[in-house]
């Protein structure tokens, strides 16, 4: 693994509205150690290295906290939610040793700014006092992505990523020990591997135990560099259903609808059984204007 520590320009990355209610964006880390099968962020690495790729080089926005604080301290900041980890996991290893998550927590603090975290990791376990301070003064949402119960499966498709039993005690102490909104990230299920009914039982089973506040749950999305890589695996490591993948997403990124109809029938039966709700709650509050916006994008 290759570690390069650069200068970020900017710390906040505008997006376009999506129906779990933020716009902003903050990614501390490029490239992911957890090789996930599945990752569909591997266009965002490309146009940086594509020499390296998203699993074989890290980048490191060493002086990340920095532009933060600046870019939250400006009259025109909003205080709008901050998504973070949604291009790459900011607790994967590395995490370990720059701990530039604990640093944009405490600025996060000072600003008292709500903030989504996605993560697979419970590395977040250390900042536990961090969220608990986060979450008694703005709104926190952190949610675990866990789409297998098999650990021999979950090895195979997320091979670098801490077990989903380890995921799923994280999440129950966050929800004991502070105030932030838990949820299971039950996505992406791959079809004919972890799609079976009695995976997405256990794990919504599990999630209930753990008593998190919401469940989002999705079949895989093939795009880009993601389908050559994800098609790749299927051939190798699951070639009995490759034929039935090309079928299955002949039409581009997204399953046929006949697929999709049946698993939403299969999810809402599976959420009702277990009383898990699909609602994401977010502050309610306006995005920052168009007109005089802050000019926030990226690296």
């Amino acid at each position: 693994m290759i570690y390069k520590e650069v200068q970020a320009k900017t710390a906040l990355h505008k997006i376009p509205t999506g129906k779990y209610g933020y716009s902003w964006d903050l990614n501390i880390y490029r490239g992911c150690f957890h090789r996930c099968k599945y990752c569909y962020a591997l266009y965002s690495h490309e146009w940086l290295d594509p020499a390296g790729g998203f699993f074989g080089q890290i980048f490191v926005k060493e002086n990340i906290t920095q532009v933060l604080e600046k870019e939250l301290s400006s009259p025109r900041w909003s205080g709008a939610v901050i998504n973070l980890g949604g291009v790459t996991d900011s607790y994967q290893k590395c995490e370990e040793r720059y701990q530039l998550m604990r640093q944009v927590l405490k600025v996060m603090i000072k600003h008292q700014n709500p903030i989504n975290i996605s993560t697979k990791s419970d590395l977040i376990l250390r900042d536990l006092d961090l969220i608990k301070k986060l979450s008694a003064v703005a709104q926190v949402a952190i949610g675990f992505t866990i789409t297998a119960a098999d650990e021999l499966v979950r090895r195979q498709i997320e091979p670098y990523a801490p077990t989903s039993e380890r995921r799923f005690t994280a999440l129950k102490k966050i929800k004991q020990e502070t105030q932030a909104i838990t949820g299971l990230h039950a996505m992406p299920f791959l079809p004919f591997i972890t799609d079976t009914e009695v995976n997405i039982d256990q794990l919504f089973s599990r999630a209930r135990e753990v008593e998190v506040d919401y469940c989002l749950a999705c079949p895989v999305r093939l795009m880009g560099q993601t389908r050559r890589t994800f098609l790749d695996f299927i051939r190798q490591d699951y070639s009995q259903y490759y034929e039935d993948y090309l079928k299955l997403y002949k039409h581009g990124q997204f399953p046929d609808k006949e697929y999709y109809q049946k698993f939403r029938q299969l999810i809402y039966r599976l959420k009702k059984k277990h009383f898990l709700s699909s609602r994401v709650r977010h502050l309610a509050q306006e995005d920052i204007p168009e007109k005089g916006q802050l000019k926030l994008s990226g690296f």
